[in-house]
């Protein structure tokens, strides 16, 4: 029997895919060869496995498993965009079609609402993007696998509904170092300053820097970059927007500054990374 810790994922293939309003593919229905992972990023539609609908909105993923067959239906007047990803939870042979189990044996969940999905439509925009570079790059075999296991434990993390303490000497403040990482996360639009973050948290600048240091191991102004990047990574991905409009969209008003930290963060320039996303919808 698999277990958590056994969780060695190999990423086969990833995408994603839009459908318009009234999309029904049940007659694309074909058994499956290996798991099957989908996290929902716009508009509301199902996963129908066997006959069972699972209806999914921004946020919810469903995995089905091998040897299952499913299709997709649009719900209401929206188009539905979801995010797809092929793997095995382990590159053994004998234990690749197998899930794993979770505490007191508990099965691999089918469905699962995030309770925030910021992080997992970050990681899976990076998967897709790894992907599409396998033939060039051995490395993107690696990385991918690194962010699929992130990506599982975020998964496993919402259903068990435990999450981890790190009980730092920080922890006293760690409900303050959360609120300020909800925070940043609603106002990455703004030209925010870490004076501003500290206060909106009620802590002193000092203090808030090396206690938020501590807990995401890095400093606030850096996870705010990363955050604004990592936006601007997932728009580039799920729309059609252009650069101007998506540095304008995370915070950066001049674009050639955006593509400047793009570059020094990514390896790559903006123009590039959406060169490389080109995925078969």
């Amino acid at each position: 029997m698999l277990q958590l810790a056994d969780i060695n994922p190999v990423v086969r293939s990833a995408g994603k895919a839009a459908f318009e309003p009234g999309y029904d593919g049940s007659m694309k229905s074909e058994p499956l060869m290996d798991h099957d992972l989908h996290l929902a990023y716009r508009g509301r539609g199902a996963i129908v496995i066997g006959g069972c609908r699972y209806i999914m909105e921004i946020g919810d993923v469903v995995t089905v498993f091998p040897g299952e067959s499913f299709h997709v239906e649009v719900e209401g007047e929206r188009p539905f965009s979801r995010y797809f990803i092929h793997f095995d939870f382990t590159g053994d042979k004998t234990e690749s079609l197998q899930a794993p189990v979770l505490e007191d044996d508990i099965p691999w969940p089918r469905h699962v609402r995030l309770m925030s999905d910021s992080r997992a439509r970050d990681l899976c925009a990076d998967i897709v993007l790894r992907v599409q570079n396998y033939a060039a790059s051995d490395v993107s075999h690696i990385i991918a696998a690194g962010h699929m296991q992130a990506l599982l434990g975020i998964v496993a993390e919402n259903y068990t509904g435990k999450h981890t303490d790190e009980g730092d000497t920080y922890s006293k403040c760690r409900k303050n170092i959360l609120q300020s990482e909800r925070f940043i996360q609603a106002n990455y639009r703004k030209n925010l300053t870490l004076a501003e973050i500290a206060g909106a948290v009620g802590l002193s600048v000092d203090y808030f820097g090396r206690a938020f240091k501590a807990l995401f191991g890095r400093t606030p102004l850096d996870y705010l970059t990363n955050h604004r990047l990592s936006e601007a990574k997932r728009l580039m991905v799920e729309t059609d927007l252009s650069i101007s409009e998506i540095a304008r969209r995370t915070g950066y008003d001049d674009i050639h500054y955006f593509s400047y930290i793009f570059k020094r963060r990514e390896g790559i320039t903006p123009s590039q990374f959406i060169s490389r996303l080109a995925i078969e919808e």
